[in-house]
Parts: C-alpha cells; sequence; structure tokens
C-alpha cells in the first residue's frame, strides 16, 4: 500500500516536471520568436 503511494506519487512528480519543463521550453521558444518579429517590425519601420 506504502509502495503503491510512493511510486504512483513519484510517477505524478516526473510527469509534473516534464509538463514543467515542457511549459519553459515553450515559453523560451514564444518570447524568442516574439522578440525577433518585433525587431523585425521596429527595423522595417524604421528602414521605411
Amino acid at each position: 500500500m506504502l509502495t503503491d503511494l510512493l511510486t504512483n506519487g513519484n510517477c505524478f512528480g516526473t510527469i509534473q516536471s516534464s509538463l514543467v519543463l515542457t511549459y519553459v521550453w515553450y515559453k523560451d521558444r514564444l518570447l524568442s520568436s516574439y522578440i525577433q518579429l518585433s525587431t523585425y517590425h521596429y527595423t522595417s519601420t524604421i528602414v521605411r
């Protein structure tokens, strides 16, 4: 009973941490692409 609880808790913790890692990765990707887009927009406005 206790071991089942421990393994389930560990499994849940692993899933949770992988979700957090995925979220952080996606957030970084979105942020960098947003920065690139805004920089591109900014420079194209200046050039014109």
